[in-house]
């Protein structure tokens, strides 16, 4: 990782009257002849000078225009911790043990599966949800939608309205190969905000389509950048913008910066977070899984108003629990315009069959 260099105010340095200046334009001259040769030797650069720029100079930089005011320590500082993190956690990700093969762990597989099957009681197991009659045609399916629609959403709960106007925080930015990448900070409008990744593909003339992509329950954003992580040797997101798609990935309710700061704060681990929040909702008339399609509506919000982002052309994607994120989101967001679901599982057979054919 290389770190670019920070902003100069040049009326407030030349006010200092020394033997000696330094100059904003000598300023951006270096860090592009930086970067270039960092993107060279495949180095990701720390973009500094951005955080600055986004922070205000005019506060984050003292009177000789130069160093930092405790605002801006702080500020550069975050930044400086975030990207850290995120090479320590690409470097040394967390690996899932990979499941066994062959036709005897497919044997053993199914053998455990009835076992657990036969321990499900028999309400659960004789459940059946209420029937859907599918749509004949499209037209049929244009009526019937709204009536569907409002009954699907009643089911979250009652949340307060999104925010009009999405508030993002940049928390730290990243030169990387090939593409751009933002950490950003968005405000829930329930009094938190969840951690979220952005990747812009270098080049862009015109607004790209968008991928919304959402993790499963076993890691956060930053799989998007692991190799060997998501069925390929190449980071997905780095597959992904190489194909000219802007990436958006936002964190759920209890990962990314939202870890530990559930209703019991830093005593609550994942479990015990998720536990917390859905007793939470409970008291307040609303569900956890309504906590989760809102906030990822709220990232829809942000993302749609991108200038990179062509917002005719945004589909969501995901593993697992980041497949049922995709498929809520689109059945009740239109600005969805495909969604691709690759992988998911219940825990019981019963559990499928109580989903009418």
């Amino acid at each position: 990782m290389f770190a670019n260099t920070t902003p100069i105010r040049d009326d407030r340095h030349a006010g200092r009257k020394a033997a000696f200046d330094r100059f904003e334009k000598d300023v951006r001259d270096y860090n592009a002849a930086a970067t270039a040769t960092m993107a060279g030797l495949g180095v990701a650069v720390n973009d500094l000078h951005r955080i600055v720029e986004d922070g205000g100079s005019e506060t984050l930089l003292g009177r000789d225009g130069t160093h930092f005011t405790p605002a801006g320590i702080e500020r550069l500082a975050e930044a400086v911790a975030d990207c850290v993190r995120r090479q320590l956690a690409v470097a040394f990700p967390r690996r899932l043990t990979p499941p066994a093969a062959g036709p005897a762990a497919a044997a053993a597989y199914k053998k455990a599966e009835a076992e657990l099957d036969a321990l499900v009681p028999e309400p659960y197991r004789s459940f059946r949800s209420p029937a859907f009659a599918v749509p004949a045609d499209a037209a049929t399916w244009a009526v019937r939608r709204p009536a569907v629609l409002e009954k699907v959403v009643a089911t979250l709960g009652e949340f307060p309205p999104r925010p009009v106007k999405p508030t993002a925080r940049l928390v730290s930015v990243e030169r990387r190969v090939g593409f751009r990448l933002e950490r950003l900070r968005l405000d829930t409008g329930l009094g938190d905000a969840f951690s979220a990744m952005l990747l812009v593909p270098d080049g862009l003339t015109r607004p790209a389509p968008a991928v919304l992509w959402l993790h499963s329950s076993s890691f956060d954003h930053t799989q998007l950048l692991v190799p060997d992580s998501n069925g390929g040797a190449e980071p997905l997101g780095v597959t992904l913008t190489k194909k000219g798609y802007v990436v958006f990935a936002p964190d759920a309710a209890w990962y990314g910066d939202r870890a530990r700061k559930g209703p019991g704060g830093e005593k609550e681990d994942t479990t015990a977070q998720q536990t917390s929040l859905h007793k939470f909702d409970l008291w307040l008339g609303r569900t956890l899984w309504g906590r989760f399609v809102r906030d990822d509506r709220v990232a829809l919000d942000y993302l749609v108003t991108r200038p990179e982002v062509d917002v005719k052309k945004i589909g969501a994607t995901g593993i697992s629990m980041g497949s049922t994120r995709s498929w809520w989101l689109a059945a009740v967001d239109d600005r969805v315009a495909a969604w691709a679901c690759p992988a998911i599982s219940s825990a019981t057979a019963s559990a499928v069959a109580a989903c009418p054919a």
